[in-house]
């Protein structure tokens, strides 16, 4: 039995280079692999922008609590001196009244 080396069994097919016999030699499945490639590219493109939105939404949505939190303070805080006042008022024209009641009983 003699040996024969790989090279030397098929003659008819000689790749070097990304070219068979002369010629270019096109991969199959390399456009497939490349239109999937390029298709997960977008979609990690996609979701990228898509959480930039909802972080600059969040963001958004945040700020608006918390100027909602401040105007809320503010509102109660002014609710309440105004009802402080009302009351000193109040007890005010009291001790009035009770000192013309009483300037009456004498």
């Amino acid at each position: 039995i003699d040996y024969v080396a790989p090279s030397d069994s098929n003659p008819n097919i000689i790749e070097t280079n990304g070219k068979e016999n002369g010629a270019e030699y096109v991969d199959p499945y390399e456009d497939l692999i490349k239109g999937h490639l390029e298709a997960e590219e977008k979609k990690r493109e996609e979701k990228k922008q898509q959480a930039i939105v909802l972080e600059r939404q969040l963001a958004e949505t945040q700020d608006r609590e918390a100027e909602l939190k401040r105007e809320s303070k503010k509102q109660k805080k002014k609710l309440l001196d105004s009802l402080a006042e009302e009351e000193t008022k109040m007890e005010a024209e009291m001790m009035k009244f009770q000192k013309l009641r009483t300037k009456k009983e004498n």
